[in-house]
C-alpha cells in the first residue's frame, strides 16, 4: 500500500500534485509556452527518480499551472517527491515555479488578514511568512500575490509644471499619446478602402525608461521641457487585484501540509504562533480555505445526522406503538459513535467527511440489531413471559443472528478497509468509511447485547413509575376533593 497525505477536507490524494509557475509579469503566450516546456523536460528527464506517470500542463498568457500524476504505489512520501523536485529544479526568468496549496490535492491550509489596506497586510504578511514557514510539517508558505507585477509610476510636480506653463493633464495627453499612440479619422483611399491613421512617437519609447525621461513635453524658442523636468518616475510593485472577504481587504497566507502533521495539529500550531504576533489596531486574522469548509462540511454531516435520528425514531416509535421504547435502540447509536472514533484512532486516521459518511451509514445499520431484539422481547412479554424472563430469552435467541450479521457485513467491509479505492479512481478513497462502519458496528454489537436490554428494563420501570405517581396523585387530588 502506497504512502497517502491528507488534503483539505480530510481526504486523501497520492496519485497527484499541482505545480503553479507564478509568472511573473504579463508575458505573451509563446514566452509562458517556453517556461512549460523547459519545465515538461526537466520533469520527464527524472521520471523514474520523481516517481511520475505523466505530466498535464495548461497555460495561458501570463498564466501556468501543470498536474503531476505520480505512479499508483509511490513507496515514498508524496512530501518527499516534492522535495526532490525542488531541489533540483531549474531557475526560471519568467516564472518562480511552487506547489500550489490553493488546490485541495496539495493538502493546504490558510490564514486570512483582514483591514483596511493592501498595503499594510503585504507589510505584515512579510513578516508573518516567515515565522508560519519555521513550523514544522508546513512546507510552500507564501502568499496569494507571490505573482504581483510592476508598474511605472509618473508622478508630476505641480510647482514644476506650473513654472513651464503645463497642468497634469497636458502631461497625461503626451505620455498617453507618446505610450499607445492616438487614433486619427481613417483616410479614404479610392477603391482600396479605408486606411486607420495613428498618431505615435518613437517605439523606443514603448521599451525604454530612460528614452521615456527625455520625451518632449513643451517645446519653445527659449527651451525644450522634458518628462524629467516636471515628473518623477519610479517603478513599484503592485497587486493583480484587490481581494476582499468578510467585506474587508484581505490577503491570504497559505502553506502545505507534509505527510506527518494533520489540519488540526496545523491548525493549533499557527493559532500558538499568532496569539504572540501584535496586529494594528483594525486588523485581524482568521483561518479560512480548507478550514472553512472543513467546518461548514462538519456542520452539515451533523444535521444529517440529527435527521436521521430523527427519522429513526419515527419509524421505531410506529413499529413499537410507544413513544418510549425507540430510546433504547436509540441508545445502541451512541455506543457506535464510540466505536467509531476508536476505530480511527487505532488506524490512525483523522476525522473527515467520508469518516463521516460512514457514521452516517452505520446509524441505519446499527439500529437493525436492537429493533430485532426489542420486536422480539415484546413479542415474549405479549406471551405471557415476565419481562425479566423475556429479555434474558430474547438474549439468548437473537445473539446468534446479530452476531452472523454482523460478521458478514464486516468481512464484507474489510478489503475496502484495507484497499486504496477511490471514488471516480482520483478522487478520496472509501477506507476510512469502511473503518468507520467496521469500528462503530463491532463496539456497538458488544455494548447493545447488554446495555439496550438494560435500557429497555429501565425504560419500562421509569414508565411503571410515573403512571403510578400519576395514578396516586389522581387519587389524593379526588380525595382532597370529597373532603
Amino acid at each position: 500500500m502506497g504512502y497517502v497525505t491528507n488534503d483539505d477536507d480530510g481526504n486523501n490524494d497520492q496519485n497527484r500534485v499541482w505545480m503553479n509557475y507564478d509568472i511573473q509579469s504579463s508575458y505573451s503566450l509563446e514566452e509562458v509556452e517556453k517556461t512549460v516546456a523547459k519545465m515538461e523536460k526537466y520533469l520527464y528527464a527524472n521520471q523514474e527518480k520523481f516517481y511520475i506517470k505523466q505530466v498535464y500542463s495548461y497555460y495561458t498568457a501570463g498564466f501556468a499551472v501543470s498536474g503531476i500524476t505520480l505512479i499508483d504505489d509511490l513507496p515514498v512520501k508524496q512530501s518527499e517527491v516534492k522535495k526532490l523536485i525542488s531541489d533540483s529544479m531549474p531557475k526560471f526568468a519568467r516564472a518562480r515555479p511552487s506547489f500550489q496549496w490553493e488546490q485541495g490535492n496539495g493538502g493546504g491550509i490558510q490564514l486570512t488578514l483582514l483591514g483596511d489596506s493592501s498595503e499594510a497586510l503585504s507589510q505584515m504578511a512579510k513578516q508573518i511568512v516567515p515565522v508560519i514557514a519555521n513550523i514544522e510539517g508546513l512546507s510552500d508558505v507564501k502568499t496569494n500575490n507571490e505573482g504581483q507585477k510592476e508598474e511605472l509610476q509618473i508622478i508630476v510636480d505641480r510647482q514644476k509644471a506650473f513654472r513651464f506653463g503645463l497642468n497634469s493633464n497636458d502631461i497625461a495627453t503626451v505620455v498617453a499619446t507618446a505610450l499607445r499612440g492616438n487614433n486619427l479619422r481613417t483616410f479614404r483611399n479610392g477603391d482600396s478602402g479605408e486606411v486607420a491613421i495613428r498618431v505615435m512617437f518613437d517605439e523606443t519609447l514603448q521599451g525604454s525608461i530612460d528614452a521615456l525621461k527625455n520625451l518632449t513635453i513643451k517645446r519653445d524658442a527659449a527651451q525644450n521641457v522634458t518628462l524629467d523636468m516636471v515628473a518623477t518616475l519610479t517603478i513599484k510593485p503592485r497587486l493583480a487585484q484587490i481581494q476582499r472577504s468578510y467585506r474587508q481587504t484581505s490577503l491570504t497566507i497559505g502553506a502545505n501540509l507534509n505527510d506527518d502533521i494533520t489540519i488540526e495539529q496545523a491548525k493549533k500550531s499557527i493559532s500558538a504562533v499568532m496569539d504572540y504576533i501584535q496586529l494594528p489596531s483594525g486588523y485581524a486574522w482568521t483561518f479560512d480555505g480548507s478550514i472553512t469548509r472543513q467546518n461548514l462540511n462538519e456542520d452539515a454531516m451533523q444535521t444529517n445526522m440529527l435527521l436521521a435520528v430523527c427519522m429513526i425514531y419515527i419509524v421505531m416509535a410506529a413499529l413499537f406503538e410507544s413513544l418510549l421504547l425507540p430510546t433504547a435502540v436509540i441508545t445502541s447509536l451512541l455506543f457506535s459513535m464510540t466505536g467509531v472514533f476508536w476505530a480511527l484512532f487505532f488506524a490512525g486516521m483523522p476525522m473527515s467527511i467520508m469518516s463521516m459518511i460512514g457514521m452516517l451509514i452505520l446509524m441505519g445499520i446499527v439500529v437493525n440489531n436492537g429493533i430485532v431484539l426489542v420486536d422480539r422481547i415484546n413479542q415474549l412479554v405479549n406471551l405471557g413471559y415476565a419481562v425479566q424472563q423475556a429479555i434474558i430469552e430474547a438474549c439468548l435467541t437473537r445473539v446468534r443472528p446479530i452476531l452472523m450479521t454482523v460478521a458478514t457485513t464486516v468481512l464484507g467491509l474489510v478489503p475496502l478497509a484495507m484497499g486504496t479505492t477511490r471514488i471516480g479512481g482520483d478522487g478520496p478513497p472509501y477506507s476510512p468509511m469502511a473503518i468507520s462502519i467496521i469500528g462503530g458496528l463491532i463496539f456497538s454489537t458488544l455494548t447493545s447485547l447488554v446495555l439496550v436490554p438494560l435500557a429497555y428494563l429501565l425504560l419500562l420501570k421509569l414508565r411503571y413509575k410515573t403512571r403510578q405517581m400519576i395514578q396516586n396523585s389522581k387519587q389524593l387530588v379526588s380525595r382532597l376533593v370529597k373532603i
